[in-house]
C-alpha cells in the first residue's frame, strides 16, 4: 500500500540532484498538500472513534471506569505512538 502511494515520489528522490529549484518548490507543494489529506484522514478517524466511544457510553454498553476523552488519548497514543498529552491536543474536544 506504502509503494502504491508513496512510490512515485519516492522514485524522484534519487534525481533530486538534477532537478530545478522550480521542480523542487513544486514537489515540496505537492507533499505538503499530501501530508495535510492524511492528517484531515486521521483526524476524522479520532472523531468517529470519539463518536463511538460516546454512543456506547451513553448507551451503557460500556462500562467506563475513566473518562471518555481521556480513554480516547490513551487509545490514540498507542495507536500513534505518541505521548497522552499529545493525543489529548488531537482528542480535545472542547
Amino acid at each position: 500500500m506504502f509503494d502504491e502511494m508513496h512510490g512515485a515520489a519516492l522514485a524522484g528522490v534519487a534525481e533530486l540532484d538534477n532537478a530545478s529549484n522550480a521542480d523542487l518548490l513544486t514537489s515540496i507543494s505537492a507533499h505538503h498538500r499530501m501530508q495535510s489529506v492524511h492528517a484531515a484522514a486521521e483526524l476524522v478517524a479520532i472523531a468517529d472513534l470519539h463518536n463511538r466511544y460516546e454512543y456506547e457510553y451513553d448507551a451503557g454498553i460500556e462500562k467506563f471506569v475513566i473518562d471518555r476523552e481521556d480513554l480516547l488519548a490513551g487509545d490514540v497514543a498507542a495507536a500513534l505512538n505518541i505521548s497522552h498529552g499529545r493525543a489529548l491536543g488531537l482528542v480535545d474536544t472542547g
